[in-house]
């Protein structure tokens, strides 16, 4: 099995490993010399395409290695994009509300929470929706989307905190 090189210059030449392994870049190769020239290693995120080097990433929900194009910028991550692919971002954000239906309901819940009932900015504002039907609730703030997340939704863990609460503060 030989490897893969692409010439960058003259005597200049990057590689990936028999194994399928691409090295560290600018790490001098275990590879040895191609017809007496330097043999320099490609790094981790580098493919080859018809003679071309080009970046990828892999995504964190497929686990596919895709060519960067296919990530969303993202200012929050280290390399400027974001962790998921666009495929697997499309098949995440299927739309559970439109907008006119979320400011409809937005103005009928009087620009507030629906459980807590607080003032929140409507684009500070959840859409609270059951996962498996699709089916919208109402429009929460973040603490109480945070409440309902970390009560797994659960209603008898909901009373159960109501009859604590009822008994230790009267």
């Amino acid at each position: 099995m030989t490897c893969i090189f692409s010439e960058i210059s003259d005597d200049i030449y990057v590689g990936v490993g028999r194994d399928g392994t691409p090295f560290s870049e600018g790490e001098p190769s275990n590879i040895g010399t191609v017809r007496g020239s330097v043999a320099i290693a490609v790094p981790h995120h580098t493919i080859f395409e018809r003679g071309k080097m080009s970046d990828t990433k892999k995504c964190k929900v497929c686990g596919g290695t895709h060519l960067i194009e296919k990530f969303k910028p993202d200012r929050r991550s280290k390399d400027n994009l974001a962790a998921i692919c666009t495929p697997c971002l499309d098949e995440r954000e299927t739309r559970v509300i439109y907008p006119v239906e979320h400011e409809q309901l937005f103005v009928k819940q009087n620009q507030g929470c629906a459980i807590c009932k607080r003032p929140v900015f409507i684009s500070k504002i959840l859409v609270d929706y059951d996962r498996r039907t699709g089916e919208v609730f109402g429009l929460v703030c973040r603490e109480c989307n945070r409440a309902l997340r970390d009560l797994k939704r659960d209603s008898d863990i909901v009373r159960t905190m109501l009859e604590y609460l009822a008994y230790y503060r009267g």
